[in-house]
């Protein structure tokens, strides 16, 4: 009976404190809830990210480990965009930002890579994963399924247009690209860009006259 009830308070005093270094974490967690709500630059959404998986290594329940891929998911998408704001307008006349284009390129990649692989619903997510492997050095056959994904997620008209135009940039049949433009063009008539490209798909097909009615058109819209 004494061996009995002294295992019983051994066993009692043991699960606390199991509980307590599954979720030694959640401090860190608390820190990079906090520092999130105001981070706007990318060393603050580092610093956010930096945390986060600080406080996912040093351990956490199932309830904050959630908590924290969710977190996780949102820095991780807001520096992705940050990022690509940048990218896809750099002037190719500003050498600076020019030299530093390939590290900026790695770090969106592995952002939007890692947000893909944490929860591939994520529409944005795959289409800017999708743009940035369209770039030169990229790989436009992953670029390809990326914005398929994004197309097949997509609930938003306006958002399936913009995938179409761009999964249309690099599709490597001209039918294919002009299916892709004709396609964005029937979900919004005044798709700008959508309108411009099939026009340069008739002239490279060798049809001049199509061309210039779908270059004008592009004309009428252009705000």
């Amino acid at each position: 009976m004494l061996l009995r009830s002294l295992f019983l308070t051994v066993a009692i005093a043991i699960v606390p404190l199991t509980a307590f270094a599954e979720n030694e974490g959640a401090p860190l967690l608390d820190q990079a809830i906090e520092a999130k709500l105001t981070a706007q630059s990318l060393p603050e959404l580092g610093k956010v990210i930096e945390l986060i998986e600080q406080a996912t290594e040093a351990g956490l329940d199932d309830e904050n480990t959630q908590l924290a891929e969710g977190l996780l998911v949102s820095a991780l998408m807001q520096r992705a965009n940050v990022l690509g704001a940048a990218i896809f307008q750099a002037s190719p006349t500003n050498p600076q930002l020019a030299a530093q284009l390939p590290r900026l390129i790695q770090v969106a990649l592995s952002d939007v890579q890692k947000i893909v692989e944490l929860d591939p619903t994520q529409v944005e997510a795959q289409y800017l994963l999708g743009r940035l492997l369209s770039l030169p050095g990229g790989n436009r056959e992953q670029a390809r399924e990326a914005l398929t994904a994004a197309l097949e997620l997509s609930e938003v008209d306006d958002e399936k247009a913009k995938i179409l135009t761009s999964r249309g940039d690099i599709q490597d049949d001209p039918a294919d690209r002009l299916a892709d433009y004709e396609a964005a063009l029937e979900i919004d008539p005044t798709q700008v860009v959508a309108l411009r490209h099939p026009g340069q798909v008739l002239v490279e097909s060798g049809d001049p006259e199509a061309a210039l009615t779908d270059f004008d058109a592009a004309v009428e819209n252009e705000p």
